[in-house]
């Protein structure tokens, strides 16, 4: 399992992701739906998936039986666009089961960068509630820890600012670190306090 959350890429991930989001899950999806997603959500704001670069990476998941072609659909404007009808593809069970290992991997990373938490977040859809409560809450545990380390080294290194011999990209380089977590720390509290109120709502 690992040796695929290692080879499989970024952009792969993120296109199996929307190939395996509901209602496409069922009804399929083709390149040229997933690219007018691309342009609703903005994805290429977060991401370095382009327009071009979608139909290749369909080629690859398919080559790697992670997505499987339902049907081929023909009208115009897929025609327009790729010069022959189009397939509707969705995602094949070892799909799914690669793309909820890589998610499970994504938040067991202490370094996980912004890129990689909105990848992550983007297919959070694989997790049931209680399932992504519980992975939050041992993520957010993982960053409590290291605030706490992070906290006391800047409690040292207060110390020497105190006394002038702490250079200061040192101090910016543990304010950084430590507002960085800070940030993330509050943001998965509130993400915790939303996934418990639609639990309790139900």
């Amino acid at each position: 399992m690992m040796g695929w959350i290692e080879t499989i890429s970024e952009k792969q991930f993120l296109v199996l992701g929307m190939i395996a989001h509901p209602p496409f899950d069922i009804t399929g999806v083709s390149g040229t739906m997933l690219n007018e997603l691309i342009e609703e959500r903005n994805v290429k704001q977060w991401s370095r998936l382009s327009f071009s670069s979608v139909y290749y990476i369909i080629t690859q998941l398919e080559k790697m039986k992670l997505i499987k072609a339902k049907e081929t659909i023909s009208n115009t404007k897929a025609q327009s666009e790729v010069g022959a009808p189009q397939k509707l593809f969705i995602v094949t069970s070892t799909g799914q089961r690669i793309l909820k290992s890589t998610v499970i991997h994504y938040f067991h990373k202490m370094d996980l960068n912004y890129q990689e938490m909105n990848l992550a977040l983007a297919a959070a859809f694989v997790f049931d509630d209680e399932e992504f409560l519980d992975t939050i809450k041992n993520y957010k545990k993982r960053i409590d820890e290291r605030i706490e380390v992070v906290r006391g080294r800047f409690k040292e290194d207060s110390k020497h600012e105190q006394e002038g011999d702490l250079p200061i990209h040192v101090w910016a380089l543990f304010n950084y670190s430590f507002n960085s977590l800070s940030a993330k720390n509050n943001f998965l509290k509130e993400l915790i306090d939303k996934i418990e109120e639609k639990l309790n709502s139900n």
